[in-house]
């Protein structure tokens, strides 16, 4: 048996609306990219009813919004960062 056998309520609660909160994130964004990309031809090259700028748009959009949503799910929702932190500060000691 671990350490966590016993979660308390408000962890448990905390630990489903962070999962509920990036699965929602990450399924709003693949559904944006999903209507942008195929619904709307953007993301094909070999549209003749798509302009140059709709291309660069949807391209930069997944450019931006991949790191920005992976940075948001690790480092603001999870706390990774601290947890690796923290890790190696007790091997040091």
């Amino acid at each position: 048996m671990g350490r966590n056998d016993h979660w308390s309520e408000k962890e448990l609660r905390e630990a489903f609306f962070k999962m509920v909160y990036t699965l929602g994130m990450w399924i709003f964004f693949m559904m944006v990219t999903i209507f942008l990309g195929v619904g709307k031809d953007w993301a094909f090259f070999d549209s003749s009813r798509v302009h140059a700028w709709q291309h660069i748009l949807f391209f930069a959009w997944l450019i931006i919004t991949i790191p920005l949503i992976s940075w948001v799910t690790i480092v603001k929702i999870w706390k990774i960062d601290t947890l690796f932190r923290n890790s190696f500060k007790n091997r040091r000691k």
